[in-house]
């Protein structure tokens, strides 16, 4: 935390991005509260939100990194 990632590579950044929003998901699966459930998985929407724009500003076809999905029990109540 509190690294700059201006000197990562796009596919650097948007792996981050995506690490970022599965660590968050994960967070959200822990807690008990509804409303910090809701807040995590909105954080979560927002990193993905941004790996897809750096992803979209990269030309067809130069972009190596899987994209990554959250998974649906992570977001579905239990």
């Amino acid at each position: 935390m509190g690294q700059s990632i201006e000197p990562l590579s796009p596919e650097q950044r948007i792996a981050h991005y995506r690490e970022m929003a599965m660590e968050v998901t994960r967070l959200s699966g822990e807690t008990r509260s509804v409303g910090m459930k809701a807040q995590f998985l909105q954080l979560a929407q927002s990193w993905l939100a941004l790996a897809d724009e750096v992803e979209r500003n990269i030309p067809e076809g130069d972009v190596t990194v899987e994209r990554t999905a959250i998974p649906m029990d992570a977001i579905l109540p239990v």
